[in-house]
C-alpha cells in the first residue's frame, strides 16, 4: 500500500503538470482562463467553456484542507468546477464521476498493442496540427467554444517540449488521437480517442502502445493515465498491463451559487 500511494503520487504531479501545459497553451492561444498555480494546487476556470477540461482543481487529493481554495476560484470567476480527491471534500459532496489511476514501471507495461491492418499509428511532428484537435472536438461531440479552444491550443501544444501528440491513420485519415506528457520520469497517457465509426478495431490499444514505447525512450520509469471505472479506456489500459493504483473521485463544484 506505501509503495501505490507513492506511485499515486508521482502520478497526480504528472496530471497537474500536463493540465497545466495544456492550460498555458489555451491561454497562450488568446482563450480566456483563469489559472492558479502554487506548485501544489492547480486552478483552472473558464466560464466560457463549460466542463471540467478548462474549469478543474488538482492536488487536492493530497492537500484536502486547500479545498476551500479552489471553491473560492469558482465562486469568483462565477462557474461550475470540478475537484479530484480521494474522500468527500466538504460534507453531503457527491462525486459525479469515477477514475482509475492506473499505472506501473514501464517495464511493467505490455506496449505490445497493434492495430488492424491498413492502421498506422504515429507521433505528430512539432509543425503538424488540426487534424489532432480535430478530431477530438469532433469525438467528443464538444461544443462550440470548448471545440474552438481545442483548436486554438494545439499549435502551442506541438511545441511544449513535454508534450508529443499521436494520431491513428486509416488511408491517410486521422481517425483516432492520444497525447503523452513528461514530468520526472513519468509518462502520463491522456485525450485518447477514437471516432465512433473507427472503434472496435484496436486503435485505442495501439495509440497506448505507441505511446508507452515512446515514454521508454524519453527515460521514464512509470507510465500512468486515468479512466472511468468499467469504461472501456480503463479495460484498455488493463490490457495494457497496467494496474489500479489509486481511485480518484470528481466532485462538481457550483460557483454560480454562493451556497456551493
Amino acid at each position: 500500500m506505501g509503495d501505490r500511494h507513492i506511485l499515486a503520487g508521482r502520478l497526480d504531479r504528472a496530471e497537474r503538470s500536463s493540465s497545466l501545459s495544456l492550460w498555458a497553451a489555451a491561454r497562450d492561444a488568446g482563450v480566456p482562463l483563469h489559472i492558479v498555480d502554487d506548485g501544489e494546487l492547480a486552478l483552472c476556470a473558464a466560464p466560457a467553456l463549460p466542463g471540467p477540461i478548462f474549469n478543474l482543481g488538482l492536488g487536492i487529493a493530497n492537500l484536502p484542507s486547500l479545498v476551500g481554495r479552489a471553491i473560492d476560484h469558482f465562486r469568483r470567476h462565477a462557474t461550475v468546477g470540478w475537484v479530484w480527491a480521494d474522500a468527500p471534500p466538504w460534507p453531503g459532496a457527491v462525486a459525479s464521476a469515477a477514475a482509475v489511476y492506473a499505472g506501473g514501471p514501464a517495464h511493467e507495461v505490455d506496449p505490445s498493442g497493434r492495430a488492424g491492418d491498413g492502421i498506422i499509428v504515429r507521433e505528430l511532428g512539432r509543425k503538424e496540427h488540426g487534424a489532432w484537435a480535430d478530431v477530438i472536438v469532433r469525438a467528443a461531440d464538444l461544443p462550440g467554444p470548448v471545440g474552438d479552444a481545442w483548436r486554438l491550443l494545439e499549435p502551442r501544444l506541438a511545441l511544449a517540449p513535454h508534450d508529443h501528440r499521436f494520431v491513428a491513420e486509416v488511408d491517410g485519415l486521422v481517425v483516432g488521437t492520444g497525447a503523452l506528457h513528461t514530468h520526472h520520469a513519468v509518462g502520463w497517457l491522456r485525450a485518447g480517442t477514437v471516432l465512433r465509426e473507427y472503434r472496435g478495431r484496436g486503435i485505442q490499444g495501439a495509440l497506448i502502445a505507441a505511446r508507452v514505447r515512446r515514454a521508454r525512450e524519453l527515460g521514464c520509469e512509470l507510465v500512468g493515465a486515468s479512466a472511468n471505472q468499467g469504461g472501456s479506456s480503463a479495460r484498455n489500459v488493463r490490457r495494457a498491463g497496467m494496474e489500479e493504483v489509486a481511485v480518484r473521485h470528481r466532485y462538481r463544484v457550483d460557483g454560480t451559487e454562493r451556497s456551493a
